[in-house]
């Protein structure tokens, strides 16, 4: 072999190798919750820098350029909750209330999402794609894009399981100690725990389908077309996956189906260094610092002036700096030792701080409760006995849902991780024709028993009768 025979093989072996298992990735993120997007954003990027090219439909679209990375910008037609939520409007929000707000309103967002421009082109287009990933939060609208483009779907969910998620891929969801998302239960359960839980668990599966997958199915259609599958065939029949942002050292231990994988802090990025003025404020803190945040859709300004002042009153009573995520352009009362910030880096921040969420507010109960919490060494060592736990893993969060996702295109799909009671029809997953089975046959052994001992009674009887009538 010459030199240039051997250049061109080597570039193509090179070319191979760098891009041969190189995919056309989908990703659908209909809702435009900025913490939900975050998870899915560094796993798309993630793919796109392994070669694959990303096509994300997203309301976040990036402000630069990124490799291989392709916003399908739908920003703007849906209403932005980014710090748009009272608190009043979380604190009267119910299980109910919130059901209609994950099933009803944001079906009506994904509408909304359908319609916009650049939706109608990729729903009108012909581009092939090798792998489907959407989010399973609300209202799964756009799920007939695995049907009609024909491709495995990755599943991902941004907090623990829901409790319609795991049967899709016949992953075990027991409630005897397997609690429901929407109650606030442990892993172990007193008797009336798991009635209740139970209970929930069978009535929101059920409503579920008829509040929520029933109406989706036929805006499915509409967009779709009549040949489309039920939303809940191409849930069943084509999630190859479920990404899950949850982590048995937090949510506990649980059962779970090879497709069904844990990568809790996928969100999580290594610390950048901080601003300026942030960096000097942590750093002049003798005492240490105090972070309070209320996540990012409400807004601490909708508080009562009276809750608002026992906060100020609080923090300045402490020796503590505090650091506050405030939106509004003026903060009353605001001590000199509070910071506040219309969006801080929390993750790069509490490398530092302490993390103190809180509904009781009041200036005594707040202080009370920080004091046990800083003071109290008890908790500070659970924190680093759930964080080493938390972290004490053979790869991190992002690698292992990146090592999935391309597991599925390596293996067209993965069906072979697919667990066969995703297939069964319910009354065989549950048992109950061999429970029936079984109940008839102890009923049946018990009446023949009863049959038998009942004629042999009435033999005996009847031979002593006769017995009887001869002697006399």
């Amino acid at each position: 072999m010459g030199y240039k025979e051997f250049y061109i093989f080597t570039f193509i072996s090179f070319f191979l190798l760098t891009h041969g298992q190189s995919a056309n990735i989908l990703g659908v993120f209909e809702f435009n919750g900025k913490s939900h997007f975050l998870m899915f954003e560094r796993l798309m990027k993630s793919l796109a820098e392994r070669g694959h090219e990303v096509h994300v439909l997203n309301h976040f679209p990036q402000k630069k350029p990124f490799p291989n990375y392709f916003d399908i910008d739908v920003s703007g037609s849906v209403p932005n909750v980014l710090n748009n939520l009272t608190i009043e409007t979380v604190r009267k929000r119910d299980t109910i209330g919130t059901l209609n707000f994950i099933w009803t309103v944001t079906r009506g967002w994904c509408e909304a999402v359908k319609k916009h421009p650049n939706a109608q082109k990729l729903l009108n287009s012909n581009q092939k794609y090798d792998l489907l990933i959407m989010e399973s939060f609300g209202s799964e609208c756009f799920i007939g894009l695995a049907d009609t483009l024909k491709t495995p779907l990755v599943t991902i969910v941004t907090s623990a399981a829901m409790p319609w998620t795991s049967q899709r891929i016949g992953n075990p969801d027991n409630p005897a100690y397997v609690p429901n998302f929407f109650i606030p239960y442990g892993n172990k359960m007193s008797f009336i725990e798991r009635f209740w839980n139970t209970l929930y668990y069978i009535v929101i599966n059920i409503s579920n389908h008829y509040y929520n997958e029933i109406p989706t199915n036929e805006l499915s259609k509409r967009y779709f077309g009549n040949d489309v599958a039920p939303i809940w065939n191409i849930a069943e029949k084509n999630t190859s996956m479920i990404l899950v942002n949850s982590h048995f050292s937090i949510n506990g231990a649980r059962p779970a189906v090879p497709g069904f994988i844990e990568v809790g802090g996928l969100h999580i990025h290594e610390p950048n260094s901080l601003p300026k003025d942030l960096q000097k404020f942590l750093d002049a803190s003798e005492h240490g610092v105090v972070y309070f945040s209320l996540g990012s859709l409400i807004q601490v300004q909708t508080f009562s002036p009276e809750k608002l002042k026992a906060l100020m009153d609080a923090f300045g009573a402490l020796p503590e700096r505090v650091l506050m995520k405030y939106t509004g352009d003026t903060l009353p009362g605001k001590p000199s030792n509070v910071m506040t910030g219309k969006w801080l880096p929390q993750q790069d921040i509490l490398r530092f701080a302490v993390r103190l969420l809180y509904d009781d507010i009041t200036k005594e109960s707040l202080l009370s409760a920080i004091r046990t919490l800083l003071d109290d060494s008890r908790y500070a060592a659970n924190a680093k006995k759930t964080s080493f736990q938390f972290r004490d893993r053979p790869q991190t969060a992002l690698e292992t849902a990146v090592y999935w996702v391309e597991y599925v295109i390596r293996h067209r799909g993965a069906p072979h991780l697919r667990s066969a009671g995703a297939d069964l029809p319910t009354y065989q997953y549950l048992l109950l024709d061999v429970i029936s089975v079984l109940v008839l046959g102890v009923v049946s052994f018990l009446y023949l028993t009863y049959i038998v001992i009942r004629t042999v009674l009435r033999l005996l009887l009847g031979r002593k009768k006769r017995n009887k009538s001869k002697r006399q």
